[in-house]
């Protein structure tokens, strides 16, 4: 997993100094184990398979990258679907996002938020009536893409296929 967190911060001009690229790889590997800790995180993810097709890193850290994606779909909090490219649904015009809910704490209802990564960094949305359009979104991407098993299998035969 280091491999591809490294291969995106030096490919494509996205390198910065060694200290930063560094902490920039440690600190998504981190947030990793929000997925394993106890409770772990909830998470619901749409991938399009382009994303599967798209090189970054060699072979090698693209093999692994799609293993780890097995991997993690098969924890019970983690559902991983994806979008394939020769579906009859046409894909949303969004960009890629993150769509996050939150449970009350302390009684106080907590608002939804939309991340949008940015070359520049992220941009957070907190607006109730735009985080509602990226939920809508999201829930049609999700009930349009393939099933958990269909999508583990595609990622597996992607892995197989393109990255041996």
């Amino acid at each position: 997993m280091a491999g591809l967190a490294l291969a995106y911060c030096v490919d494509e001009g996205n390198a910065g100094p060694p200290s930063e690229t560094d902490r920039w790889a440690e600190a998504r590997l981190l947030r990793q184990q929000v997925l394993t800790r106890d409770p772990p995180l909830q998470l619901s993810v749409v991938i399009d398979e382009s994303v599967l097709r798209r090189r970054f890193g060699d072979k090698a850290v693209m093999r692994e990258q799609l293993r780890h994606l097995v991997e993690s779909s098969e924890l019970p909090n983690v559902e991983i679907r994806i979008y394939p490219l020769d579906w009859d649904y046409p894909p949303l015009p969004t960009g890629a996002f993150s769509y996050m809910q939150f449970p009350e704490a302390h009684d106080v209802p907590l608002h939804d938020i939309v991340s949008i990564e940015l070359h520049e960094g992220t941009q957070d949305i907190e607006d109730e009536e735009q985080t509602y359009r990226y939920r809508v979104a999201f829930e049609y991407l999700l009930g349009r893409s393939l099933d958990p098993d269909q999508s583990r299998s595609l990622v597996t035969a992607t892995a197989s296929e393109l990255w041996e």
